[in-house]
């Protein structure tokens, strides 16, 4: 097996499976049409007038059909691709990249509507890369990951996205909030998880000066 691709472990079923309600309420939300875009799509006046939900709904609503083929499409190949270095912490990397989008488009962004999950997806892209570069350095991850900030820096700079056109304006900057929160998360995840790593060390020198100690003579 190539080492520098990634190497499905068993045992994770249930992880990858915890984006399909993503899935199915993005598909769910589509079915109400353009009554439900205008009803739970971020909206900055609604937010502000006491809809909150518009916050996490945002992310569930697409403004065309094409928005949310591209937006599915992503989410299973990214959920395909880094769930066996993700595993529990799969769906956790799509809501810490939802959070930081929805930091970017309230305190930052200036934007009044917002629509879409592809923010989102970004957390999972950065910290599955992160995981993986953690296991076993391989190339590639460096190379996507400069791949995917380059073409997030390039639409940013020309406000438009390179592959995709749909109904509303394209927001790179939310791709890029997506990337951060995915990677900010993913990085304390694996710092707290190097702390038992850690202590176990140190705790077993101590052990045999505790166990002579025990035996020296009064």
């Amino acid at each position: 097996m190539n080492p520098a691709l990634p190497s499905p472990r068993p045992g994770r079923p249930g992880s990858l499976l915890s984006l399909a309600a993503p899935a199915l309420l993005a598909v769910l939300f589509a079915l109400a049409g353009p009554q439900g875009l205008d009803r739970w799509a971020f909206d900055r006046a609604a937010v502000a007038a006491g809809q909150a939900w518009r916050l996490a709904s945002g992310h569930l609503v697409h403004c065309d059909a094409s928005h949310l083929g591209w937006n599915l499409a992503g989410l299973l190949v990214l959920g395909l691709l880094f769930y066996p270095h993700l595993g529990r912490r799969l769906l956790a990397a799509l809501v810490a990249g939802a959070l930081a989008v929805d930091a970017w488009l309230w305190w930052l962004s200036g934007l009044d509507r917002y629509c879409g999950l592809s923010g989102a997806l970004n957390g999972i892209l950065a910290a599955g890369l992160l995981a993986w570069w953690r296991e076993d350095r391989s190339w590639p991850v460096p190379v996507v990951a400069a791949l995917c900030l380059a073409k997030i820096a390039v639409e940013s700079a020309v406000g438009a996205a390179l592959f995709t056109e749909t109904a509303w304006p394209a927001a790179p900057l939310a791709h890029a909030a997506g990337f951060a929160g995915g990677l900010a998360g993913e990085a304390l995840a694996g710092r707290r998880g190097k702390f038992p790593n850690i202590l176990k060390p140190i705790r077993a020198s101590r052990m045999p000066d505790a166990a002579t100690r025990s035996h020296d003579p009064a």
